[in-house]
């Protein structure tokens, strides 16, 4: 299992490699991917790039696609209190894919799908 480093926690997650954790939160098994992270111009402001090796890449055919088709469908942010942020999107139509995963006692990550199909992942560092 990859440890994080006590750097900033999207960077921790960057370091995140195929855990238990990053399978519940996409509703996914066997994920391997590569993550970049790369700083808004301001430097407050993070966006992740992955790119996923394994399960097998998806047609972007489908609706609704999973976390690891081609393609510009997913952002994540960093929160404050995931449970709150999920409650909020919920009302305007988003739904939880998967589960609210933990990573140890560092973060709590998850996947939530729009009204227009984009992937919103939410990090919340708690430890």
């Amino acid at each position: 299992m990859c440890r994080p480093r006590a750097s900033h926690f999207l960077d921790q997650i960057a370091e995140m490699c195929t855990i238990k954790a990053a399978e519940d939160r996409m509703g996914l098994d066997g994920v391997r991917s590569d993550i970049a992270m790369m700083r808004t111009p301001d430097g407050h402001s993070k966006l992740e790039l992955t790119k996923y090796h394994t399960p097998a890449v998806s047609d972007a055919e489908p609706r609704n696609p999973p976390p690891n088709t081609l393609g510009l469908h997913r952002v994540m942010f960093a929160v404050h209190d995931i449970d709150d942020t999920i409650a909020r999107l919920r009302a305007h139509g988003a739904e939880l894919l998967g589960e609210v995963a933990q990573y140890e006692n560092i973060f709590r990550l998850c996947n939530l799908r729009g009204p227009a199909g984009i992937i919103v992942a939410l990090a919340e560092q708690i430890g």
